[in-house]
């Protein structure tokens, strides 16, 4: 049986794994993007009020629901209202 470092542990020792300096791609200066002028970052009502913050997640909240009655509906009124080869679209 090896020995496995302290006695009553099934913890191998290892050596630390060290990456080869030669797995990155760094470009040089001349050809690395320039910076776009995005303009500094303003923060947002809601990123500094917790209030509207609030607001702001129930409204999106509300928005979830309502496409989901939504979609509920559109596929009740496939079922009540089927599509049948006789039909005619009311815009011709």
């Amino acid at each position: 049986m090896a020995d496995h470092g302290t006695p009553g542990t099934a913890v191998e020792p290892h050596e630390e794994r060290v990456d080869s300096p030669g797995s990155a791609v760094v470009l040089p200066d001349s050809e690395q993007i320039p910076n776009p002028g995005f303009p500094p970052f303003r923060p947002r009502v809601s990123d500094l009020d917790p209030k509207k913050a609030k607001a702001n997640e129930r409204r999106v909240a509300w928005l979830f629901v309502l496409s989901m009655v939504g979609s509920v509906g559109a596929i009740a009124a496939y079922i009540v209202f089927p599509i049948t080869s006789g039909d005619r679209s009311p815009c011709v």
